[in-house]
């Protein structure tokens, strides 16, 4: 009895034995193009999030850096461009940057397994994002925005309010929580513990 081409392929073997081979083969391939391409997509995610969290940290540790030089001054004007510029850069980077870090993070965690959640270090990184967000979205934004005012209050009047002092205190105490979080964070990010 003649095959596909003329041969019999032999005991126990189908005449379209090379057909489904050759269809494997293209499952196969089409797996290994999805999996580079799900690769490729991880990579991009995690290097939007490496950039974001760069700029977060380096957003928050500067700020502390440039405020703690204007109220050092006594410069009403240095300090009251200052309030705002600090105000400005967390629109424009601290607030963007840990949206970008919550999505592009669950993201990653997606990719890699929703089991991936279950993990001390990934769990613990998400519950301390959320309370930095908290921290900065509930209690420095509006410190910040008092001081602004203070600041300008000061400046047009000529002397700072004394409440610009003990607002600037708060922030800085906060501050400097929301700011060892992010670097608890990057720990653990990189530890894995």
């Amino acid at each position: 009895m003649a095959g596909v081409f003329g041969v019999w392929p032999g005991p126990g073997r189908h005449p379209a034995g090379g057909i489904r081979a050759f269809r494997n083969l293209e499952v196969r391939s089409t797996q290994q193009r999805t999996l580079k391409r799900e690769r490729a997509l991880f990579q991009i995610i995690l290097a939007i999030h490496i950039l974001a969290a760069v700029i977060f940290l380096g957003n928050i540790i500067t700020t502390a850096f440039w405020k703690v030089r204007a109220d050092k001054s006594g410069n009403l004007e240095h300090m009251a461009m200052t309030s705002r510029s600090i105000l400005l850069a967390d629109y424009v980077f601290t607030g963007p940057g840990i949206a970008t870090l919550l999505v592009t993070g669950i993201l990653l965690a997606g990719l890699s397994g929703w089991e991936r959640f279950q993990e001390m270090w990934l769990g613990l990184s998400l519950a301390l994002l959320f309370l930095t967000a908290f921290i900065w979205a509930g209690v420095l934004i509006p410190l910040q925005l008092r001081m602004v005012r203070l600041s300008q209050e000061g400046l047009a009047s000529g002397s700072l309010d004394p409440a610009y002092t003990r607002t600037s205190k708060r922030w800085s105490m906060y501050g400097g929580i929301a700011t060892l979080l992010p670097i608890i964070i990057l720990f653990l990010m990189v530890l894995r513990p």
